[in-house]
């Protein structure tokens, strides 16, 4: 999340007289709040930065929506039922939809949606979590029209998804930007803008596009057309654009800070270091821990010989045994905790930390034995006399230091195993330009959830899946997978199995989780982070 400074706010403050904008906290029913970059798109099928998602959340509603409590309750639909198979889900919206322009918000809105989200010439980077939808990856890959999608609508208000195969978390699915429905009339109607400017966004949720001046601010304003009018406490919201031209990092969060102490914003986040101010009795401040960092493995190296080290779980295994974890750990900042699991704390099953409910679970770290002993394994089985000249892919990274927490473990295995790894640091463009096409050997990478359930990070490794940047591919990890989405019995014992299916395989090696803060003046409630986007949500937000 590269954040940028606005170099022109004087000038845009000059502005605020005239368009009746206010401080964060002076008056009580207009909030405003600094996004540290402004959003490429505000189109829900074609957005993928945090700043978007912010936006979204305020002026889309799907046919579910995350309630204040982080919890997935309804949003435009009024019920739902599932067929016996698990493979159809029938939607029954709430009658009298429209949209803040007038036009009817029906069933065929999200048929539009979903037909454009996997429409290869929409070329959307969040249309592979909806494959679970009949034909949907024949319609991605252009196999199939997009008429063939599973989705379809019986009535205004009766929508049909019919799936692949179950899937236990469509309703969390449903709730997040992709499924967001998309009026085809008004879409025509940009004339290829939409999503790109205020006036071409439409509402269907509490707020709406009000003004968007690119570079200075985003102001959504109340929807009269919502249909829950009691959930509107809000003037007016006003989305600050902080970026600038200059790599200028630090100061940039310096200066959203200063505005957030200034009472020029509500809420500050931040995925470093948090100031000591933040502390202060003046603010609520939470913690988010969705964030695992570790060490992973190529398996579809295109040189053979580095794909039967890379391939080897004994290879993999001899590295883990060489995590010697207390190497780094009073180096790192109070904002990383060393971890020797996969699943961070923040992510649950239920509303309880998984964590807190797997108990005991196998792991791996210094074991001077076990690493030789693993190590001789995988040159007896692959033939090789020696390993030379692989190295570890590393992000430049202004918050999180790999490379020097990495160094110390790099000692390590060059004393057990006699290797000797290099290391090689690259911007974070190329980092995942290599990452996706499979140009790396070792890499340290982050896994997030993108929904609050562990099986958003463990599905990460499943055979298959887009977000499987590694081509790891286990059959014992796809069925416990499998059980998962078809919501079988022992939802965290499955999910605590195919963990360790994980760290017995070597394929992930955990480092550390790292905590994201969320500050909020306290004269404002209803403010959280999505568990379904880690983006701010204000649409409960009231003073």
């Amino acid at each position: 999340m590269k954040k940028r400074l606005l170099s022109g706010l004087l000038a845009v403050l000059l502005l605020i007289p005239t368009l009746g904008l206010f401080s964060g906290c002076s008056s009580q029913s207009d909030l405003t709040y600094d996004l540290a970059g402004e959003p490429a798109t505000l189109d829900p099928q074609s957005a993928n930065d945090p700043y978007a998602f912010t936006v979204i959340n305020e002026i889309f509603e799907g046919l579910t929506k995350v309630q204040e409590d982080g919890s997935i309750g309804l949003g435009v639909a009024e019920s739902y039922r599932v067929s016996d198979d698990q493979l159809t889900y029938t939607f029954t919206l709430r009658d009298g939809l429209h949209w803040s322009n007038g036009y009817s918000c029906t069933a065929n809105d999200f048929v539009f949606a979903f037909q454009r989200l996997l429409n290869p010439r929409t070329k959307s980077q969040t249309a592979h979590n909806f494959y679970c939808i009949k034909n949907a990856t024949a319609v991605a890959e252009g196999t199939l029209e997009v008429d063939q999608l599973g989705v379809y609508a019986n009535s205004d208000t009766e929508l049909v998804i019919e799936l692949e195969s179950p899937n236990a978390f469509l309703l969390e699915l449903l709730s997040t930007a992709p499924a967001m429905p998309c009026n085809e009339q008004f879409f025509n109607e940009t004339r290829g803008e939409y999503g790109l400017k205020g006036a071409a966004l439409i509402s269907n949720s509490a707020y709406q596009a009000d003004r968007w001046i690119v570079g200075s601010y985003i102001k959504l304003i109340p929807n009269q057309r919502y249909y829950d009018q009691d959930q509107i406490h809000l003037n007016s919201m006003v989305f600050w654009l902080c970026y600038s031209d200059t790599p200028a990092e630090g100061e940039t969060q310096s200066e959203i800070l200063t505005r957030f102490y200034d009472g020029d914003s509500v809420a500050y986040t931040c995925s470093g270091k948090p100031d000591e101010g933040l502390f202060d009795s003046s603010y609520t401040l939470t913690t988010h821990d969705n964030t695992v960092w570790g060490l992973t493995f190529n398996q579809r190296s295109t040189d053979s010989v580095k794909q039967q080290i890379l391939n080897n779980q004994d290879f993999r295994l001899a590295i883990a045994n060489c995590f010697d974890r207390s190497r780094y750990q009073d180096l790192l900042p109070e904002y990383l905790t060393v971890t020797d699991t996969i699943i961070p704390p923040g992510v649950s099953i239920d509303g309880s930390s998984y964590r807190d409910q797997t108990g005991d679970m196998t792991v791996y770290g210094l074991n001077s034995d076990s690493a030789k002993s693993h190590y001789q394994a995988m040159l007896n089985a692959t033939g090789v006399q020696q390993v030379t000249g692989l190295s570890v892919l590393i992000a430049e990274n202004d918050s999180v230091n790999n490379e020097q927490y990495f160094g110390y473990l790099s000692q390590v295995i060059q004393r057990e195993l006699n290797l000797f790894l290099t290391v090689e640091t690259v911007d974070q463009s190329e980092f995942d330009s290599r990452l996706a096409n499979g140009n790396y050997d070792l890499a340290i990478v982050s896994l997030e959830a993108d929904f609050d359930h562990p099986i958003s990070i463990l599905e990460d490794f499943q055979t298959g899946s887009a977000e499987n940047n590694t081509g790891y591919s286990d059959s014992t990890l796809d069925s416990y997978l499998d059980q998962l989405y078809r919501g079988s019995d022992g939802e965290v014992g499955l999910c605590k199995l195919a963990e360790q299916h994980l760290l017995d395989s070597g394929i992930f090696l955990p480092l550390y989780y790292q905590t994201s803060y969320l500050a909020v003046d306290k004269s404002v409630s209803g403010v959280f982070l999505n568990p379904q986007n880690g983006a701010v949500d204000f649409r409960y937000a009231r003073f």
